[in-house]
């Protein structure tokens, strides 16, 4: 698939790009950029879950050095890009729903390359979809109905 269709297919889903980080560029020595940084800082747990690999000792947490050193020694090179996504805020019959971006979820995924990344995004965009209107309807059976 090629990076227009990707984009595309990202609009048409109300998927977008909230951070993107290289983590071979930007992430392999003691001097980050403030992005990356303060995505590591902010997100510890969930970045480090994201690319699949252990979280250094809290001893070493804030220390550029040491993260760089744990992601080298995993061979994570690639891209770190969080996601997001509107919350659904009703469900109707036939599978659409209704949303605002007032209110978001946001997701961490890695892969090698940007592409692989995005595409993996839709799939997990489906999967939270599908788990909001299974909740939907187990809470509330009304909830799925016509549209007005």
């Amino acid at each position: 698939m090629d990076m227009q269709q990707i984009i595309s297919d990202l609009f048409d889903s109300a998927l977008r790009v909230e951070k993107l980080i290289h983590i071979g560029t930007m992430c392999m020595d003691d001097s980050w950029p403030d992005i990356a940084s303060e995505s590591f800082e902010e997100d510890f747990n969930d970045v480090w879950a994201a690319m699949g690999i252990s979280e250094p000792d809290e001893s070493c947490e804030s220390e550029w050095s040491e993260w760089s050193e744990a992601l080298r020694d995993a061979r994570k090179l690639g891209f770190l890009v969080q996601f997001a996504t509107p919350v659904p805020d009703r469900f109707y019959d036939g599978g659409s729903y209704s949303f605002s971006w007032a209110c978001y979820t946001l997701h961490w995924i890695y892969d090698d390359s940007l592409e692989s990344a995005c595409v993996r995004a839709l799939e997990w965009k489906e999967e939270f979809i599908e788990k909001k209107r299974a909740n939907a309807l187990k809470t509330n059976p009304l909830s799925l109905r016509d549209c007005d």
